[in-house]
Formats: structure tokens, C-alpha cells, sequence
């Protein structure tokens, strides 16, 4: 094996493990953090701001999703937001508290409307509520 292949391999396992030391100290901060994040997701307030996307006008389901969405995002990154999560997917309950299905449920009763992404994406230009504003999605 000649000199620069070895100094390859040794330079990417001591990349491979700065990149483990840190990712040991983001998953303990994570974790550190888990309480005040967990309560969140299951607080009243969360649900009853959901509350006010209009359930009848498709724009503003497109924003409930993707507000939903970011409720799940990496919440299986600590053990007790996988746990909580998976409790959500099991039950398949639709209820304010259940975010995954109340995002899912409300993603695909968009679906059978018929709309395709061109007529969606002209609706979110024409869109001057808060999810443009947050999200930028089309822009």
C-alpha cells in the first residue's frame, strides 16, 4: 500500500471520528432540550393555533401541512419524541393532539381535488397570508 493511500484512510478515520464526537455532543444537547420540546407538542396552544387554518380553502390546507409537518420534523431524534410519534402513527386516530395524522389527513384530502402543482403553485402566488410570508415555498 503506498504512503498516500494509507494517509487517505487514516485522514478519513479521524474525520469519521470528530464527526461521531460530534454528533454524541448534538444528540446530548438534544436530549437536554427534549423536555421543553416534548411539551410543546402536546400543548393546547399548538393545537387550538392549528386550529385557525380555514379547513375549506385549499391554500390554506397546503400551509396547515406544512405547519404540521415542522411540528414532526426530527422528533424521532430523542427517544421520547419517537416514542410519542410512533403512538401517533399506530393509533391513527384524527384528533387535534395527533399532528402526524392531522398533517397526513389533511395532505391527502387535498389529493382528490384534482389539482396539479401548476394550479397550487399559481395559489400560493396569489397568496398574501402568513404561510408565504414563513415559508416561502413558491417565491
Amino acid at each position: 500500500m503506498s504512503v498516500e493511500v494509507t494517509f487517505v484512510r487514516d485522514s478519513t478515520y479521524v474525520q469519521l471520528g470528530l464527526f461521531e464526537t460530534f454528533c454524541r455532543g448534538a444528540q446530548r444537547q438534544a436530549e437536554g432540550r427534549s423536555g421543553d420540546y416534548m411539551m410543546w407538542r402536546q400543548h393546547p396552544r399548538l393545537f387550538a393555533a392549528l386550529d385557525f387554518y380555514d379547513q375549506e380553502e385549499l391554500t390554506s390546507g397546503l400551509c396547515f401541512a406544512h405547519q404540521s409537518g415542522l411540528c414532526v420534523l426530527s422528533m424521532e431524534g430523542v427517544l421520547q419524541g419517537a416514542q410519542l410519534l410512533s403512538r401517533w402513527w399506530q393509533s391513527g386516530e384524527v384528533e387535534a393532539s395527533n399532528l402526524a395524522m392531522r398533517a397526513y389527513v389533511r395532505v391527502s384530502s387535498v389529493e382528490p381535488m384534482g389539482r396539479d402543482l401548476a394550479i397550487i403553485a399559481k395559489s400560493f402566488r396569489n397568496y398574501s397570508g402568513p404561510c408565504k410570508v414563513c415559508c416561502n415555498v413558491f417565491s
